[in-house]
């Protein structure tokens, strides 16, 4: 349970399952995360938990950074996985919630491939920010609307080459087009 998004696919999962849906968990197989009987399907991510999440990247070696960087941009194994996960559990629809950098656009990929409907569920400006809350520390930032640029010119995801990362995961989603796959769901919360 690292954050909001985490709790949410949880709860939401529960949920669905109490409604009598067949709800099949995808994620990525590493220490942190808690399995299931379908992790051995997940793709396993051979990174310590510092490079996973981006910490202390500069400490890397340029081996190990390229492989991170590539592996966040888009991987290969990923979309294997994926696609041999829905067909085999062919599932209506895919819910998908947070994936850049991680389980990376592959999974959109093998999703079209196999015809299965995707819904995002955004919980936060991910797609159009590099650091995911369109704050600067002061205030609200829109600076990677104009141009995700400015992101890495302002260091906003920790630092010049974290936020390089970030800013060629965000342009290959969107060079390659796989983010015109995606139907968009907002949840906005109920007020009482």
């Amino acid at each position: 349970m690292k954050g909001g998004p985490e709790r949410y696919l949880v709860n939401i999962s529960k949920n669905l399952k109490r409604q009598g849906h067949e709800v099949f968990d995808y994620s990525i197989n590493w220490n942190d995360n808690a399995h299931n009987q379908y992790s051995d399907y997940w793709p396993s991510i051979k990174f310590s938990n510092g490079e996973f999440h981006y910490n202390n990247i500069e400490n890397l070696s340029i081996y190990k950074l390229l492989r991170l960087s590539i592996s966040s941009i888009y991987n290969k194994s990923i979309y294997n996985n994926f696609l041999y996960f829905i067909k085999e559990k062919k599932p209506d629809i895919i819910y998908l919630l947070t994936f850049l950098g991680k389980l990376t656009p592959a999974v959109l990929k093998a999703s079209k491939k196999a015809q299965i409907p995707i819904v995002h569920r955004i919980s936060d400006y991910s797609l159009i920010c590099l650091n995911s809350i369109q704050h600067d520390g002061e205030k609200i930032c829109e600076e990677c609307n104009k141009s995700f640029l400015n992101g890495i010119r302002k260091k906003c995801f920790r630092s010049y080459l974290n936020s390089s990362i970030q800013y060629l995961i965000r342009k290959f989603l969107y060079l390659s087009n796989l983010h015109k796959i995606l139907i968009v769901l907002f949840h906005h919360p109920k007020t009482q």
